[in-house]
């Protein structure tokens, strides 16, 4: 086991839109680094989750900047309720990363890695 990234290049269409994926992730979502590149600045907006599942890892609005964000899930007692003082990584299981771009300009560029250990 060992801590492993993955970067993926993102461009947007004419009406700025992109999905993209990763390869199969296997292990503990630890970071995700989105670097906005030359998407449309103040507007662009990433959902990003696993493929198969559609399970949320992370969703971000109007994005302008660079952003590092270390995704977690709220732990659950066994009755189903939220321990919120309490959070867990998200964890894959040789799925695929898929990333959502919408309002990102036209055909303009930019990127996501992904740090995780597995």
């Amino acid at each position: 086991m060992g801590l492993h990234s993955e970067e993926i290049s993102i461009t947007v269409d004419a009406g700025g839109d992109a999905t993209v994926y990763s390869s199969g992730v296997s292990g503990r979502i630890h970071r995700i680094k989105i670097a906005p590149g030359t998407l449309t600045s103040g507007g662009v907006n990433f959902t990003v989750t696993s493929e198969t599942h559609g399970d949320s890892i992370l969703a971000l609005t109007d994005l302008s900047a660079d952003q590092d964000k270390y995704p977690r899930v709220i732990v659950s007692n066994n009755a189903g309720g939220a321990l919120t003082a309490y959070d867990h990584f998200i964890i894959q299981s040789d799925d695929r990363v898929k990333v959502v771009v919408d309002d990102g300009g036209n055909a303009l560029t930019g990127s996501i890695t992904i740090f995780y250990e597995g």
